[in-house]
């Protein structure tokens, strides 16, 4: 019901950075089956270990803790996958405000990995535990960092 509201449709999973079950994929193709919007998978957490098997889930996009975790983004680099990939980018677990500088420098990795477009910019988790003048600033920094790309 939800798909047929909107283009695209993200399931959230952060278990699967503590542990994936083999059965994994059975359970991604369970969600979206019937779905014709774009389908998004986010793991919380660090998913470098699992970056292998993450890029065999169906599915047209990956987000993951790239800022958080930058083991992850070592880790997708090795990876030949054909989704596009959402980098999170600014950080949910600190309200200190990240640079546009810095944040670009973060992205420009993300963009080397896959091509400036199949790469999204967006914030950890939603920024839900911020202060709202720290989310925002983060939020402009995210926007002025993705623009000077």
């Amino acid at each position: 019901a939800l798909a047929k509201q909107t283009d695209h449709v993200q399931v959230d999973e952060p278990f699967f950075s503590v542990e994936m079950p083999e059965y994994a994929g059975e359970l991604v193709d369970e969600v979206y089956r019937g779905v014709d919007a774009t389908k998004w998978f986010h793991v919380c957490g660090d998913a470098s270990t699992l970056a292998p098997r993450l890029a065999e889930l169906p599915g047209d996009g990956l987000d993951h803790e790239f800022a958080g975790h930058p083991g992850v983004i070592d880790a997708h680099a090795d990876l030949d996958f054909d989704q596009s990939l959402g980098f999170v980018a600014v950080r949910s677990d600190s309200p200190e405000v990240e640079s546009a500088d810095a944040v670009a420098r973060h992205l420009a990795r993300g963009v080397d990995m896959v091509g400036p477009e199949r790469m999204f910019a967006d914030p950890d988790c939603g920024l839900r535990h911020m202060p709202l003048e720290s989310a925002q600033d983060k939020l402009r920094a995210l926007v002025g960092a993705a623009s000077s790309l």
